[in-house]
């Protein structure tokens, strides 16, 4: 970029790719803390030079979507742009809890439920996430998730326009 003077309390912002990247769409719900499907952009970069963390203006038609911050994208590999939410699915995280065991207060079966709709025109994927105690054991699923390291649980749903999934797991707790 050259040598850049910015006067004190002022912010310069300057281009520093102007190629077109490869970029691929994820829709994430993390059940455990949103109430919103959060929209994501994994950005390749196939250039030549890593990318310096900072900020990512995301535009379309020459218009301003937003700006996300952006991690050091080494070469080949993707950096994570956040762009807001999806307007057009409902999720819903519902966890209840009961004792199983009469003798033992501390046996307890967790049932959590998911409820998702998708309400736009178009079909889509999201991933959803969700975590655990580490103490967990006897799961049931309804539907298979992928189970991975941190206690975390990953389902891929892929909704038509209009549908609507429901699914649940249990595990207990000592």
């Amino acid at each position: 970029m050259g040598e850049i003077s910015v006067p004190a309390n002022e912010t310069l912002y300057k281009r520093i790719v102007s190629a077109e990247l490869p970029v691929r769409r994820v829709l994430l719900w993390n059940s455990h803390s949103d109430s919103q499907v959060t929209v994501i952009y994994k950005v390749k970069n196939d250039t030549d030079q890593p990318f310096a963390p900072g900020t990512v203006r995301s535009y379309r038609d020459g218009l301003i979507l937003g700006s996300d911050a952006i991690e050091r994208t080494p070469t080949g590999s993707e950096g994570s742009v956040t762009v807001g939410t999806l307007p057009d699915v409902r999720v819903k995280r519902g966890e209840t809890t009961e004792q199983i065991n009469p003798n033992n207060y501390y046996d307890t079966l967790h049932t959590v439920t998911f409820d998702i709709t998708n309400f736009g025109d178009e079909t889509i994927e999201i991933e959803v996430i969700d975590f655990y105690p580490q103490e967990s054991d006897t799961f049931e699923f309804r539907m298979e998730p992928t189970k991975e390291s941190g206690n975390v649980l990953r389902w891929v749903f892929t909704l038509e326009p209009g549908q609507s999934i429901e699914t649940s797991y249990t595990y207990i707790t000592p």
